[in-house]
């Protein structure tokens, strides 16, 4: 079964322009269905990310519940076989042990990287703050000189002496 494209034997027509113009014409259509396609693979990614994630998430909690009744019964005084209990010995369940523990390791030292970097942005934040006041600080300082540097001599004309009739003249209606 081969398709008719493939088939020895078989020529093509030579297009007409107009099929050649419709061929070249742009589908409206393209544009949603590459976004769909997109969304949709995400979709799926993100879907089976979740699963994974409660997966091992109930897996962890099984382990840690189980280690905290195995120190549970230590502290108890209660005769425990420990290796038993944790599967030592067993290959499967000492590789499940080993990536519950380095998954938590890789979590702890995520979380730690993350509270660093938050701990420069806190930091950078107040140090850019500290020069924002430190420039305020000096901006009012300079205002201040200046304000008496060009303060006006006590000579200079007070209102009071200027002309009564630039006094009495009142704001023409309609300028505001």
């Amino acid at each position: 079964m081969v398709p008719k494209f493939m088939r020895p034997g078989r020529e093509r027509a030579p297009k007409t322009p107009d099929q050649v113009a419709r061929s070249k014409q742009w589908n409206p259509a393209t544009f949603y269905i590459w976004i769909f396609l997109l969304i949709g693979s995400h979709g799926i990614r993100m879907a089976a990310l979740r699963n994974h994630y409660t997966q091992f998430s109930r897996k962890a909690e099984i382990k840690i519940a189980l280690l905290k009744e195995v120190i549970e019964k230590i502290q108890r005084g209660e005769e425990v076989d420990v290796e038993r209990a944790l599967g030592t010995g067993d290959e499967v369940q000492e590789q499940e042990w080993k990536d519950v523990l380095r998954h938590i390791g890789e979590e702890d030292r995520l979380w730690e990287k993350k509270a660093r970097r938050r701990e420069r942005r806190e930091a950078k934040k107040v140090e850019q703050k500290r020069a924002a006041d430190v420039e305020q600080g000096a901006a009012a300082k300079l205002f201040e000189e200046s304000k008496s540097a060009f303060a006006e001599p006590e000579e200079a004309v007070k209102d009071e002496d200027l002309d009564p009739l630039i006094k009495a003249r009142k704001p023409r209606p309609g300028f505001y």
